[in-house]
Formats: structure tokens, sequence, C-alpha cells
């Protein structure tokens, strides 16, 4: 005849334990992919956000190099100005000051998108460290160090995506 193990209550509270535990590794592990939809949804943002900021600077340059034509442009103003012996008309036609405060500006607003892309890019990074630190706290390494390897080729993969987007 079989002998049926007697269950005693130590072993049932050992038991109760282990599913205790194995729950709450399975809702951590839950999170961390929640998380990681989360973030991919703001890399997924971020890009296109950095997408639009790069027409603007791509514009922006165009518009720079269109200025720098009509500095070039302005050698060939002066000579027709000698030819025609009225200078008065050159102050109306292209004013120096106007281009000089027209292209500082310029430069100092895409000064000012460049600072605010890099500015982004930092804020990125901090957040990953912040997320990196949350999971470190809460995760066991020993346990669950192929997860930890998983997310870490996960963050590398993202990162190359953004530094191989075109400046």
């Amino acid at each position: 005849m079989m002998e049926i193990p007697v269950i005693t209550p130590k072993r049932s509270t050992l038991k109760h334990q282990d599913a205790t535990t194995i729950t709450n590794i399975q809702n951590a592990m839950l999170n961390l992919q929640a998380e990681m939809e989360k973030l991919g949804r703001l890399v997924h943002s971020a890009i296109d956000e950095h997408a639009v900021k790069q027409k603007h600077i791509d514009s922006l340059y165009g518009y720079v190099e269109k200025l720098e034509e009509k500095k070039a442009d302005k050698e060939n103003v002066k000579m027709e100005i000698d030819v025609k012996a009225d200078k008065r008309s050159l102050a109306t036609k292209v004013s120096r000051s106007d281009f000089d405060t027209t292209t500082t500006e310029i430069t100092r607003n895409l000064d000012e998108m460049l600072e605010k892309i890099i500015g982004q890019g930092n804020d990125w990074q901090r957040a990953m460290n912040k997320i990196s630190s949350d999971v470190d706290g809460k995760l066991d390494r020993m346990e669950l160090e192929s997860l930890k390897q998983h997310l870490e080729n996960r963050l590398k993969a993202m990162r190359k995506l953004l530094e191989q987007r075109p400046a």
C-alpha cells in the first residue's frame, strides 16, 4: 500500500510562502514589461519629436543658405550701383544692419534649438538611469540575471536606434 505524506502546517506554510514569492516575482515581471512598453512608446515619441525638430532645423539652415546667397549677391549690387551712379537706391535694396541682425537672430535660434535637443537627450539618460536603479533595487540579481541582461540589451538597441537617426 502507498503511504500518503502528511502535510504538516510547516510544509503548508512554506508552500504558501513559495506561492506568494512566485506571485510577487510574476507581478514584478509584469510591471517591468509594462515599463518597457511605456519606455518604447516614449522612445518613439521622442524620435517623432526629434524628426519634427530636425525638419525645422533643416528649413532654418535652408533659410540661412538663402541669406548667404543674398549676401554674395551684394557684391553684384555694388557693381550695379557703380554703373548706375545712384548710391541712394542701395539703402532701399539691401540693408547690411538688417541682414546682420537677421543672421544673428537665426544663429541664436538654431543654438537654442540644439541646446533643447541636447537637453532632451540628457533627460532621457537621467530617466534611463533612474529606471535602471529602480529595477536594480527591486530585483534579486542572482535569480533574474538573464532578465537584467535582456533589458540591458534592449536599452543598448534603443540607444543605437537613437544614435543612428540622422542629425
